[in-house]
């Protein structure tokens, strides 16, 4: 990380910097797959198709 840092121009980081970029890269990461497996959750269980039911508020149980 630090020849990155280095390569668009930043300064010298002392440890504290080091672990700051380190956990947000890290956070950054985390969020990004979280999300994204939310996202392929939605997609295969159909959570989307539902929501383009204007006339259906209930969920599953309300169908006879």
């Amino acid at each position: 990380m630090t020849l990155a840092w280095s390569a668009i121009g930043g300064g010298p980081l002392g440890v504290h910097g080091l672990i700051a970029l380190s956990l947000g890269v890290a956070g950054t990461a985390a969020l990004t797959w979280a999300l994204m497996a939310l996202a392929f959750k939605s997609s295969r269980e159909g959570w989307d198709d539902r929501a383009d039911q204007p006339g259906d508020i209930g969920g599953e149980s309300d169908k006879p």
